[in-house]
């Protein structure tokens, strides 16, 4: 085989292993929500927590696949060496093709501990973070529960835009402040289905008693 196809051999078994390693497509760690959190405000945690955890990984991935790459580099240039000292051409072509073939096994091996090392490591901050955000994370211990009441009264309510309603059956359900223990958080509105036809929509709000406020949940009725 001439030199050539040795190298484009051993181009294209490289070229195999790019992007081995990959940024994980998401967490393997179940996180349940806190207590009395608006499932929106959850998959904005998961959302943001998702982002941070991605950031913290990237800078790892590349080099898992040049440490690959370059495995797979030293095991064609050693076997193609050691093949054309004991049979000359053949024998580097001979030679090259099997450092290929396992310098590509031993790269995609420790790509593929390189690419557990990276779940873990997204796994570890994407769990930190969701549960910096109140949210319940196996293997740690929640809070005692206890309700601290917002210590005045919510901001006055966003501007929201308010697009057309797919139907007349359809509903706009205003947005809302839900407090979260220790801060308020804007929840968006969004379209819902009446149960019934006549049905309409009490809005989520917040009523004042004596010194406190006391959230009251939105309801359908009629």
């Amino acid at each position: 085989m001439p030199l050539k196809r040795i190298g484009v051999s051993a181009l294209a078994m490289t070229m195999a292993l790019a992007g081995c390693a990959a940024p994980p497509p998401g967490p393997t760690v179940q996180v349940m929500p806190a207590p009395n959190k608006p499932f929106e405000v959850f998959v904005e945690d998961q959302n943001y927590c998702k982002q941070y955890a991605e950031q913290q990984v990237n800078a790892q991935v590349q080099p898992a696949n040049n440490q690959a790459v370059g495995t797979a580099v030293v095991g064609t240039l050693l076997g193609a060496g050691l093949g054309a000292a004991i049979g000359g051409g053949s024998g580097a072509a001979v030679g090259a093709a099997s450092g290929a073939v396992g310098g590509t096994a031993l790269g995609a091996s420790g790509s593929q501990a390189q690419q557990g090392a990276i779940q873990q490591q997204y796994d570890n901050a994407y769990a930190q973070c969701m549960y910096a955000k109140g949210n319940q994370v196996p293997g740690t211990q929640p809070p005692a529960p206890s309700y601290q009441p917002p210590p005045a009264a919510p901001p006055p309510a966003q501007s929201e835009y308010i697009p057309p309603p797919p139907d007349n059956r359809y509903v706009w359900q205003p947005g809302y402040w839900q407090w979260s223990g220790y801060q308020y958080q804007w929840v968006p509105g969004h379209y819902a289905q009446r149960p019934t036809p006549n049905a309409y929509w009490v809005p989520d709000h917040w009523q004042q008693y004596q010194a406190g406020w006391a959230f009251i949940p939105g309801h359908w009725q009629g």
